[in-house]
């Protein structure tokens, strides 16, 4: 089977031939098919990072080339074995935690909250961390800026979540959705 060349993967990741399409498959091995968020999909320097499925699994996925791998060692993960990219370039799957979402956050300034002021906002709150996705295409297009991170104490205690699992949660659906205009976040009805 032909490898992927690096010009055929910048075509393959390229945003603006997929606007439309909400997945998009790249096969990399005879065994495994990736199944990317096409909004997902950043290139910084030469490393290609989006989010994808392998079955039912969803993680962080890097490309980059063998030698230019400073950009990746940020992050935890391990390699995946690709029969069909070309043999100078590496993939690296992470899986999305804390450690990952911080050191995406590093990088993407979009995947921190920003202060929203006095613009038309409206609290969102994945009280699961599952809905953030979906609440960013309902918004989508909207003169609303959302809160993402938005759980109460009260809330954190019935769910079993704390935090970092509440912001995280918002980063990774930032990232997901390919999402640049800025969200909240929101620590509600604090005691002390």
């Amino acid at each position: 089977m032909k490898k992927i060349s690096n010009v055929q993967l910048g075509k393959i990741l390229s945003r603006e031939a997929k606007e439309n399409d909400y997945f998009i498959n790249l096969r990399i091995s005879l065994e495994d098919t990736l199944t990317i968020y096409p909004l997902s999909i950043n290139r910084l320097e030469n490393h290609f990072f989006f989010i994808a499925r392998s079955g039912i699994e969803k993680n962080l996925y890097i490309i980059f080339f063998e030698s230019d791998d400073f950009l990746s060692q940020k992050f935890c993960g391990e390699s995946v074995k690709s029969d069909l990219l070309d043999d100078s370039m590496l993939l690296i799957r992470c899986p999305m935690n804390h450690e990952n979402a911080r050191a995406v956050q590093k990088l993407f300034d979009f995947t921190r909250p920003v202060l929203i002021g006095t613009e038309n906002s409206f609290g969102l709150g994945d009280r699961l961390g599952l809905a953030n996705p979906g609440q960013l295409r309902a918004i989508a297009g909207k003169n609303i800026k959302p809160v993402l991170a938005q759980q109460s104490i009260r809330e954190l205690e019935r769910t079993g979540r704390n935090p970092e699992d509440v912001m995280d949660a918002a980063v990774w659906a930032v990232f997901q959705e390919g999402y640049k205009d800025g969200f909240g976040a929101d620590a509600d009805h604090l005691k002390t």
